[in-house]
């Protein structure tokens, strides 16, 4: 038995070949106090004085642990933030996302798999 997320690339090409052996499953505990899982994020922005200390106010004011941060940012002031944080409850994880894609100059912010960049 494997697990994988719904938008893993894996369980959509899976679902398409062998929809019937799919299962939806649920972790034990979520949500419960001290239960936390990781989740990874992509912030595309014109770079700026602050955002950085902008994006991470953010991710600290919905109470999510930040476990590692890496930006890069190209000749033409777009930059690329990486964060992996641990959230306590993944229900608001899409409000996290919503509150940083409203932070000035952010272009986009969406979920990644957490890890080391491809």
């Amino acid at each position: 038995m494997s697990v994988h997320r719904a938008d893993c690339s894996n369980a959509v090409s899976l679902m398409s070949e062998q929809a019937t052996r799919m299962i939806e499953v649920e972790w034990d505990g979520e949500g419960q106090f001290g239960s936390t899982f990781t989740a990874g994020i992509e912030v595309v922005a014109l770079d700026r004085s602050k955002l950085l200390a902008d994006v991470a106010t953010a991710l600290v004011d919905h109470r999510v642990n930040i476990v590692s941060c890496e930006t890069i940012t190209s000749a033409d002031r777009e930059a690329k933030m990486r964060f992996e944080f641990e959230l306590a409850n993944g229900a608001h994880l899409d409000s996290v996302i919503s509150a940083i894609k409203n932070i000035n100059s952010v272009y986009d912010a969406y979920r990644t798999v957490p890890g080391p960049r491809d």
